[in-house]
């Protein structure tokens, strides 16, 4: 029996081949710097490899039962809107670990000049692409 990787290397392939993925992705990490009062200094460098990555952007959790829509929640003295996507990159990027508590790390993507926050990332059990969960929250 051929490896299940074998059979998915083609569709890959395809997809990368087809123009769909016309988007680039650019991932920031935090600089690691504190201010005076020990606070992160909120400033984002670019990851060394995993700049310009060609992409597939599409809306968070789309199928036919669900519907496309940002979600806003509002208190007393503001209105929070979160927007979420999912990014297929167009490759596996092992820089992604499944276990990585993202919300921790606060990393961003920057997408078509659009930057947002990484909340997640899975690649599939045979290593052949990565795919990011992103999310944007306004105030």
């Amino acid at each position: 029996m051929a490896k299940l990787s074998n059979s998915l290397s083609p569709v890959m392939n395809a997809l990368r081949k087809s123009g769909l993925m016309k988007s680039l992705c650019s991932v920031l990490a935090p600089d690691g710097n504190l201010t005076a009062s020990g606070a992160t200094s909120n400033t984002y460098v670019p990851v060394a490899g995993l700049q310009n990555i060609k992409c597939m952007n599409a809306p968070y959790n789309f199928s036919i039962t669900s519907t496309i829509s940002a979600t806003e929640q509002r208190t007393i003295t503001d209105v929070e809107s979160r927007s979420m996507r999912h990014v297929l990159l167009d490759n596996y990027y092992p820089q992604f670990t499944v276990g990585t508590n993202w919300g921790n790390v606060r990393c961003r993507a920057t997408v078509d000049g659009t930057t947002d926050d990484i909340r997640g990332a899975e690649a599939d059990s045979q290593q052949i692409m990565t795919r990011l969960f992103l999310e944007a929250v306004k105030m």
